[in-house]
């Protein structure tokens, strides 16, 4: 769990507040325009703990509770997108792996076929064959017959 302590990065190592603020952030979660010691705790006479007495996840203290549902809101949105983005990732893979399965099964699939056609084409040659030796064999006959 992140906490601000005036730093603009929580204790995991991500940015947070206003610092590293990514493009499409909502500009109320301590964007621009937001000063950093706003958002935290320990400023204006209530405590000094990192946190302050806010109490949820995303940073809490003496702030303007609108800019605390705010940040609140894009660290909500943030971890929504980043779900989202890994069961993207997941179906992908699990997707191109699918793939890569039927394109074997139609590979393995057209190999056997092509074997089959082989063995037509062969069987009919030796059939020709055979046909061939059996109208020449009814030819010689008849001739003896004469």
């Amino acid at each position: 769990d992140d906490y601000f302590d005036g730093s603009g990065v929580g204790k995991s190592g991500t940015p947070v507040g206003g610092a590293g603020r990514k493009a499409g952030t909502p500009a109320g979660a301590g964007g621009a325009g937001a000063p950093a010691a706003v958002v935290g705790g320990g400023g204006g006479g209530g405590g000094g703990a990192p946190g302050g007495d806010g109490g949820n996840v995303y940073g809490g203290g003496d702030a303007d509770p609108e800019l605390q549902e705010s940040l609140q809101e894009a660290y909500q949105q943030r971890d929504c997108v980043q779900r989202l983005a890994g069961t993207l990732r997941h179906k992908l893979e699990v997707t191109k792996k699918e793939a890569g399965r039927r394109g074997q099964r139609k590979l393995n699939e057209n190999s056997q076929l092509m074997k089959e056609c082989n063995e037509l084409r062969n069987e009919n040659i030796t059939l020709k064959r055979k046909v061939d030796h059996l109208r020449q064999v009814i030819k010689d006959f008849e001739a003896e017959d004469r």
